[in-house]
């Protein structure tokens, strides 16, 4: 929903433009604050990940108990949190089926979006083209600091994916709103 649903709004309100240059703008300030970083990141991610990795469990432990403590129906959260756990399981252990997680993981997240079009009955309005791009002062350095370190998380934690990293990266003061 964090992926989709901040664009879905965007051409709801005729600014699906606007949505794609947003996106373009964040891409490009997100590549080049990695070129920036990625010599610090040849001296640091090894070492760090090498410590890391020995707690690795318990540090996702810890990302889903944040996760599911965040959502408001905390007992349907975790309810899906075992379904899927439980479709997972059952799917790697079809026979014949060795790439089955980009059908599954596609799916879903189709499924997802086609529900929410359809439930929320749209149509969708004309689509204005606006060539500025208006951003409150250090709005742009914030963003992409934060989309950095969703980077950095989903880089790090293996499993963990850029919507849960956005909502980690979200609880930082510079990224809310």
């Amino acid at each position: 929903a964090l992926g989709v649903l901040p664009g879905h709004r965007y051409v709801l309100k005729g600014l699906g433009y606007m949505a794609v240059k947003l996106t373009l703008v964040g891409s490009a300030g997100g590549f080049l604050a990695s070129l920036v970083m990625f010599p610090l990141f040849l001296l640091v991610l090894q070492p760090l990940y090498a410590g890391i990795e020995k707690i690795m469990g318990p540090i996702l432990f810890a990302v889903v108990f944040f996760m599911l403590l965040r959502e408001k129906k905390k007992l349907w959260a975790l309810l899906i949190f075992f379904l899927s756990g439980l479709l997972g399981l059952f799917v790697f252990q079809l026979p014949n089926f060795e790439q089955a997680l980009f059908p599954l993981l596609s799916g879903i997240f189709g499924i997802a979006t086609l529900l929410i079009s359809l439930r929320d009955c749209n149509a969708l309005p004309p689509q204005r083209i606006e060539k500025d791009i208006e951003l409150r002062d250090g709005f742009f350095s914030r963003a992409v600091l934060s989309g950095f370190l969703s980077g950095t998380i989903t880089a790090i934690l293996p499993g963990v994916g850029a919507a849960t990293a956005a909502v980690i990266s979200m609880q930082l003061p510079w990224s809310r709103n």
